[in-house]
C-alpha cells in the first residue's frame, strides 16, 4: 500500500489535468499539446489503478485493501476518460480539423480525467 500512496501523492503534486505532468509550468499551445499532457496524466492515473486494484480485497482485518465499490467507479472512469482521450486524438487527427471541435472534445477529456483524478485523490490513506 505503501507504493500506492507514493504514486498516489506524485500524480496529486504533478497533474493538474490542463498543465501536466510533464509541462513544467508551461501551458499547451495547441490542442495537440493538450492531448499529449492529457494523455500523460490519463497514464499515471492509470499507473495508480493498477497498484490500487492489485490490493486485497477488504474483508474487515486487511488494513491495506481495495473496496470493490470503489473500483467500480475506478473502472467506469477510467472507461470514461479513455473514450473520451480516444474521441479527442480521432478529432484532433481528422483532416477536417476543427479548432473549435477539437476544443470540445479536449474538455470533454479533460472533465473525465478530472473525475477519474478525484476517485484517486479520495482514496483513504493508511
Amino acid at each position: 500500500m505503501k507504493h500506492v500512496h507514493v504514486a498516489l501523492f506524485a500524480l496529486l503534486a504533478c497533474c493538474s489535468v490542463i498543465v501536466g505532468c510533464g509541462s513544467q509550468g508551461v501551458k499547451p499551445q495547441t490542442p495537440r499539446q493538450v492531448y499529449a499532457i492529457a494523455s500523460g496524466d490519463f497514464d499515471a492515473a492509470q499507473a495508480i489503478v493498477l497498484k490500487y486494484e492489485a490490493l486485497q480485497p477488504c474483508n474487515g482485518t486487511t488494513p491495506s485493501c481495495r473496496n470493490e465499490a470503489t473500483v467500480n467507479k475506478i473502472k467506469a472512469a477510467v472507461k470514461e476518460a479513455s473514450d473520451a482521450l480516444d474521441t479527442a486524438r480521432k478529432t484532433i487527427d481528422d483532416p477536417a480539423f476543427s479548432q473549435g471541435g477539437a476544443q470540445a472534445a479536449l474538455a470533454v477529456a479533460q472533465n473525465a480525467l478530472s473525475l477519474l483524478t478525484s476517485i484517486i485523490a479520495s482514496l483513504p490513506v493508511k
